[in-house]
């Protein structure tokens, strides 16, 4: 049975075994839109697929007609039937493991008054009330959520993307189970993209830029505060950057533990508190915020510092298993199996959970959470897509290799398909703060309308080895698939001229001379597409140098400090790296600050034959 409101539907499922002997089928649709007609499988159409599509092909032509570019929106119950048949003589091992029914809610309104009974064919009897004259009734106290996506927007929080991506999908998950938008309060240097999803930000939704961020975090809480009563439901979200004890908010402002404590402690007593923590030793934070009816949920431990978002993320797994209806328990089961089927050197993240309050994580946790769900629980769950097969791992001996997967879902409901790339070379550094690197190299697949997959070719598989390739999928209303992973093996070193000179460095000055209170600004723009490890250097008058860390300024004279321990380049991108007045007191004479670009795993940083590029511009002072 499809309600109303719905617009797409589809079928998918596994099984041991598809293929059947000749003229035998495992897989019957009788499919009929009749309920008191109900069509026998003598005469269904059968089929032997090796996968679902064919059948999600017939749904559609019976639920759209043939050739329908667009699922109008069905506003009344109807009934689809799908019968499948195990006919004698077929393979006997054949097993259905399981069978999955999706639907595309398109008009909310529309199937959440179908769902809660509002609509209703029995004549409503009119009865007279009189006018009220007292004073208006206050508003009715609503649930209530807040977002915050901490670490800052400035160029060089290379985590800020990520923050920003899942504070949005978290915003789109709660308008999914219930929310509105009075109920979320959305803290984010950044507006969000909710509903339609068109790259068109919603400043409606934005309600703090954290241009303050301690005051405008605590009218955040009071404001929650003033909509909640006893019964009702609190959500706090955070993904960014922490310390052990301390949420960095922006580079200036951090939120500690203690504080944050605080202003869970300000709501409304009986008020279900669901605190989720995405962050890196987010669980040192749950021992001092555990409180009955309050239940925390932690990326990681307390002393994790491999905490990943680049590739396999607690709040990828967490958000897609809430879509999918699942209870908190339910959901953080599973993100926390996901998590741990990946323990190798790219992953090591472990989730914890406090749901009755000691403030520690063991079996004695879940009985809370296996009740609670984000929003409300009897909302159908969200239509997700699935990658249903992706390139095998191959080999391969020159710069290229084709990507693809192919979805069970049409183009026309599908937003972006991508594979993100893991070179041999990329290591997955210890999380150093707002010094910590988190980019990669994503390739945006196209769909082949001859081939019904999404593909891409892609030509820079410079780095001999093995690379890790992730293979995910995005619905039009923003929901993303579940993460397939893959491998291209590059069995040498590629001698293709696009690997040549693979990477490259510039150095960029606002001017070539400077006295006492001119501007002083340094650019470095690079380029490329492999892992590279960069250095800034300012050689002195007197021929001595200084090497520029990121976020720790210069080094002592002549020590070798790179600016990141490492860099994905992934295109063309500018870092801008300084920014000042210069003061007076320095020396005067020929200054010149250089760039390079080194191998990673480098031992001696002056060795040239390791520098893949490097760029040198003097200045006079």
């Amino acid at each position: 049975m499809l309600p109303p409101g719905v617009s797409y539907a589809a079928i998918s499922g596994e099984s041991n075994q598809w293929q059947v002997p000749p003229n035998l089928h495992t897989l019957v649709k009788a499919f009929d839109q009749e309920p008191d007609n109900f069509c026998t499988v003598a005469e269904g159409h059968c089929i032997t697929p090796t996968t679902m599509h064919p059948v999600t092909a017939a749904l559609s032509e019976i639920l759209y007609g043939d050739g329908t570019p667009l699922y109008p929106v069905r506003a009344e119950e109807s009934y689809v039937y799908l019968a499948l048949y195990y006919p004698s003589g077929a393979n006997q091992t054949f097993s259905l493991g399981s069978l999955r029914i999706s639907m595309l809610v398109s008009n909310k309104e529309m199937y959440m008054n179908w769902l809660t009974g509002k609509q209703t064919s029995e004549p409503t009897q009119e009865t007279s009330t009189p006018t009220p004259t007292s004073a208006p009734v206050a508003s009715p106290a609503a649930d209530q959520a807040i977002i915050i996506a901490a670490g800052g927007a400035q160029e060089n929080n290379t985590l800020f993307p990520y923050s920003n991506d899942f504070t949005q999908r978290m915003y789109r998950l709660l308008k999914m189970r219930g929310y509105t938008d009075e109920m979320i309060i959305y803290i984010n240097p950044h507006a969000p993209d909710i509903e339609p999803l068109d790259t068109h930000l919603e400043n409606d939704k934005h309600d703090f830029k954290l241009f303050d961020p301690e005051s405008e975090i605590n009218q955040a809480f009071a404001q929650a505060a003033s909509h909640l009563q006893t019964g009702q439901q609190f959500i706090l979200y955070v993904h960014g950057h922490a310390r052990a004890g301390y949420l960095d908010i922006t580079p200036t402002y951090a939120l500690s533990v203690q504080s944050l404590r605080a202003l869970l402690d300000t709501l409304p007593t009986g008020v279900e508190q669901i605190i989720i923590l995405d962050t890196a030793f987010a669980g040192s934070f749950i021992q001092t915020l555990a409180a009955p009816g309050r239940t925390v949920l932690s990326g990681t431990d307390t002393v994790n510092t491999a905490w990943n978002t680049q590739y396999i993320s607690f709040s990828d797994i967490l958000i897609r298993s809430l879509r999918q209806g699942q209870t908190l328990l339910q959901a953080f089961t599973a993100t926390r199996l996901q998590l741990s089927k990946l323990s190798t050197p790219l992953m090591l993240q472990n989730p914890w959970l406090d749901d009755n309050g000691d403030g520690v994580f063991n079996d004695e946790d879940g009985n809370r959470s296996a009740n609670l769900c984000l929003g409300y629980c009897d909302i159908a769950p969200s239509l997700i897509p699935e990658i249903l097969q992706t390139q095998a791992v191959q080999d391969i001996s020159d710069n290229s290799a084709l990507l693809w997967a192919s979805l069970d879902f049409m183009p026309e409901t599908i937003r972006q398909v991508r594979a993100v790339l893991h070179s041999p070379e990329a290591n997955m550094p210890d999380y150093q703060g707002l010094d910590s690197v988190f980019e990669n190299i994503t390739v945006a697949l196209s769909y082949n309308v001859n081939e019904l997959r999404y593909e891409a070719i892609y030509e820079h598989f410079c780095v001999p080895g093995t690379w890790e390739v992730f293979y995910q999928a995005q619905g039009i209303d923003g929901a993303w698939s579940d993460i397939i992973a893959s491998r291209v093996r590059q069995t040498q070193t590629s001698v293709s001229a696009l690997c040549q000179n693979n990477a490259s460095v510039t150095i960029l000055m606002n001017q070539t001379q400077y006295q006492v209170g001119d501007d002083f600004r340094l650019d470095v723009r690079v380029d490329g597409q492999q892992n590279v490890v960069p250095y800034i250097a300012l050689i002195l008058p007197d021929g001595n140098f200084l090497t520029y860390r990121y976020n720790g300024g210069f080094s002592i004279p002549n020590a070798m400090l790179p600016y990141r321990d490492t860099l994905t380049l992934n295109g063309a991108r500018s870092y801008p790296l300084l920014s000042f007045n210069l003061p007076a007191g320095l020396s005067s004479g020929t200054y010149e600050i250089c760039g390079v670009l080194m191998k990673p795993q480098t031992e001696n940083p002056l060795k040239m034959e390791d520098w893949l590029s490097f760029s040198c511009t003097g200045f006079e002072l």
